[in-house]
């Protein structure tokens, strides 16, 4: 479980508002998750804390004897009429929510063209190339539609129309030239088209396909080259599908 956010105070009158064990843990597990032995754990909190040599070692004695690590340092944050909870707070993680980040000890929410899970100590994480976010507060990020592409990271939109000749799928960086055999005549496409029967396209990249040329044919679409009829065949006009048997 982590600290709640409207736990959070930074006042003068919070630290001197006395608190009971309950909400002292709130501090301390987060820290020390199902650690109830004396060792790394309770030293590390110490160090963080910068606790006087003498308090250290009243602390390690106290938790060595059988006390309870979070309730050893609880009494610790008491002392003085809570004079050390200050400290606590300055390093206890920030549990923010899906959307958010810590900030300086709160949390924010992501900008645009970020997102996050949220968790403690969370920060926004840039969305990919060819993702985009166009909203703040989010936990994903979404693709680029079909068609568009956003070659950037940490970006709120994909504004980037593929041109004719090219294409690209859903969630791209870049777009990609239409294959031999294809075309798009058209922006923004998310595939490109076969050519017809009749025509053919060697080329990658075009916005058309040719008709076969007098003398070839292409029967079945998608072709890069026409082919030639064959001896006792022929064609006679363009975008032929099929030859014809010499009389």
């Amino acid at each position: 479980t982590g600290l709640p956010q409207d736990q959070i105070q930074h006042s003068e009158e919070y630290y001197l508002t006395p608190v009971d064990a309950t909400d002292c843990n709130l501090y301390a597990n987060p820290l020390l998750p199902d650690v109830d032995d004396v060792g790394d754990p309770i030293m590390l909190l110490l160090q963080k804390a910068q606790v006087q040599t003498i308090d250290m070692s009243k602390m390690l004695r106290a938790v060595s004897t059988g006390s309870n690590v979070s309730e050893t340092v609880c009494a610790w944050m008491k002392e003085d009429n809570y004079a050390n909870m200050p400290r606590v707070l300055g390093w206890v993680p920030v549990q923010c929510a899906p959307g958010e980040q810590e900030v300086a000890g709160a949390c924010e929410p992501c900008a645009e063209g970020t997102y996050s899970s949220g968790g403690f100590s969370a920060r926004c994480i840039p969305c990919i190339a060819g993702f985009h976010q166009p909203l703040v507060g989010q936990t994903e990020c979404s693709p680029c539609p079909a068609g568009f592409i956003q070659p950037l990271s940490g970006q709120a939109s994909c504004p980037t129309q593929c041109p004719a000749g090219s294409f690209s799928q859903r969630g791209s960086a870049e777009c990609a030239p239409c294959a031999p055999g294809s075309f798009s005549d058209a922006p923004a496409q998310g595939e490109c088209q076969q050519c017809p029967l009749g025509h053919a396209q060697a080329e990658p990249g075009q916005t058309s396909c040719q008709g076969c040329s007098p003398g070839t044919y292409a029967a079945v679409i998608g072709l890069s080259d026409c082919t030639l009829c064959a001896p006792g065949t022929f064609t006679d006009q363009q975008s032929q599908k099929e030859c014809t048997i010499c009389a």
